[in-house]
């Protein structure tokens, strides 16, 4: 084949009898129907959207602060002045392994204590006329108490605290 013949065969398959429509969409016009399909919305309209992502953070915030963390206030100043009367408070909901010298926030007959633990499972611990804390038989030096431990009116003399089971 010669030059003449190939340009008159690319000619031939370009040419369209007269009459005939060509029914083959052409590639250009294709790529502009296929970008308007890519952005074809959502069958959820904008607000719909908005509520759902609302829905779904409100839902992911109730989970985390009802099952993970949570929030106290200090009720009274026991604990001052690392924590004052009225302090709010964040605390980890599952953490279930306690040590002493852990702050600890708990809830007994719908009331919210504040406390540290100074003992563990098997530890005796009591509170001498003086208000000193001794536990298994030696006398804890705090420097941070600030105020007298009241007195108890001796109602136990010795607490021992039994392990868990884990």
């Amino acid at each position: 084949m010669n030059e003449t013949e190939i340009r008159s065969e690319v000619k031939t398959e370009t040419e369209q009898a007269p009459g005939m429509q060509d029914t083959a969409p052409a590639k250009q016009d294709a790529a502009p129907k296929n970008k308007e399909k890519s952005k074809k919305r959502s069958p959820m309209g904008p607000i719909q959207t908005f509520f759902l992502n609302a829905l779904l953070i409100v839902t992911a915030l109730w989970l985390l602060f009802g099952f993970v963390l949570g929030f106290a206030t200090v009720p009274n100043g026991d604990m001052s002045p690392n924590f004052k009367s009225g302090d709010l408070l964040m605390y980890y909901r599952l953490n279930r392994n306690f040590v002493a010298q852990d702050v600890v926030v708990l809830k007994k007959n719908n009331t919210v204590y504040v406390g540290r633990i100074v003992a563990k499972g098997g530890d005796t611990v009591d509170i001498t006329d003086a208000g000193g804390l001794v536990i298994n038989g030696n006398t804890m030096i705090e420097t941070n108490i600030y105020n007298k431990t009241n007195d108890m009116d001796r109602l136990i003399n010795e607490l021992t605290f039994y392990a868990g089971i884990d």
